[in-house]
């Protein structure tokens, strides 16, 4: 912990996820002795508790350690568990795996974008449909178009709701992965985005995401203006950076009409 806020230190060194760390050490509250299970050591390989098996959680109050646990084996008498110090199996409840056991994306803070929609003064779409521009003057949003061969032009049957819906997805967007540390940019088609999508908000402050290769499963590589790492976001996030003038529920530009 580093002033008020708690930061991963190993494996890496990076802002930790505050609220997932929280409910952790809320969850220590909780935690109980229900029996002791047997108070020998010979049966830590049974109930993996062993010095090579189970979950190891150490909690430090200043250099002191407070709290030294090894959970192994789960079923219906409850967590199996050592504590240091101590010999013996120990059954204790009111313990969530789901609270320890976290891959490490999920200890660390994700935020790539916090801002209001509503304090969004203009935004930009560049991707290879060409250049979005869109601009708001007093609540009425106006939107242009260059095509990637040359010319600009309004955006015609512009729907400001598609835009809308847009902002919404970046207003509180978050990483779902982080790239190794031996990627590069290049490696991860960041060199040279396929989308590049620039929103400046009513105190002037801007917000820059750059979408490149597609990563796990159907997630996109990114690049997030004041985010340290690269990262992969869902896809669809990546769908509305990386749009074109087709109509379809995950784009911003809705300019052809049905004929009906």
């Amino acid at each position: 912990k580093k002033g008020d806020d708690w930061r991963v230190t190993k494996p890496v060194d990076a802002n930790a996820n505050q609220a997932n760390v929280k409910s952790l050490l809320d969850n220590l509250k909780s935690l109980k002795v229900s029996e002791l299970i047997d108070s020998g050591k010979t049966s830590y390989d049974k109930f993996k508790v062993s010095d090579s098996e189970g979950l190891h959680a150490v909690f430090m109050k200043g250099k002191d350690t407070a709290l030294d646990l090894r959970l192994g084996e789960n079923g219906g008498r409850w967590q199996m568990t050592r504590i240091a110090g101590k010999d013996g199996v120990y059954a204790i409840k009111g313990y969530s795996s789901y609270l320890y056991d976290r891959e490490l994306k999920n200890w660390r803070d994700t935020t790539l974008f916090k801002f209001e929609d509503t304090a969004v003064t203009s935004a930009e779409v560049e991707n290879e449909h060409g250049t979005f521009t869109f601009t708001k003057d007093a609540d009425k949003w106006t939107a242009k178009h260059k095509d990637p061969k040359g010319g600009t032009k309004d955006l015609e049957n512009f729907d400001a709701t598609k835009l809308t819906d847009m902002l919404r997805a970046f207003k509180s967007l978050n990483a779902d992965g982080f790239a190794d540390k031996s990627k590069s940019a290049a490696d991860l088609g960041l060199d040279k985005p396929s989308a590049t999508v620039l929103i400046t908000l009513n105190d002037g402050a801007k917000r820059t995401l750059k979408v490149g290769a597609t990563a796990e499963n159907s997630s996109r590589w990114a690049e997030a203006s004041g985010f340290p790492d690269h990262v992969s976001i869902s896809s669809w996030a990546a769908e509305w950076a990386l749009a074109s003038l087709q109509l379809d529920p995950h784009v911003v530009m809705q300019v052809l009409q049905s004929e009906d």
